[in-house]
């Protein structure tokens, strides 16, 4: 499981947003991120976080969305993603 972080590298956000940009085509239409958490438009949501966390992926501000992202994507990678 992905540990939240207050910050986040410039090396850790691009990883993120190389994997978001090559994955996006592929993702599931819904992913539920464990009981807490329903997102019924992955796509959309994903495309969403990846802009913000190109914009300001570094700025403590967004961290809860670049975690979110991380999140995402270890659940489609858990499920052969």
């Amino acid at each position: 499981m992905i540990t939240y972080k207050a910050e986040y590298s410039e090396d850790e956000v691009r990883e993120l947003l190389d994997w978001a940009e090559q994955h996006l085509d592929e993702l599931p239409v819904s992913l539920e991120l464990g009981k807490e958490i329903r997102i019924p438009d992955v796509r959309r949501t994903v495309a969403s976080l990846h802009d913000m966390a190109k914009s300001h992926g570094t700025d403590r501000s967004f961290s809860g969305q670049v975690y979110t992202l991380m999140r995402i994507r270890e659940a489609v990678i858990g499920k052969g993603g």
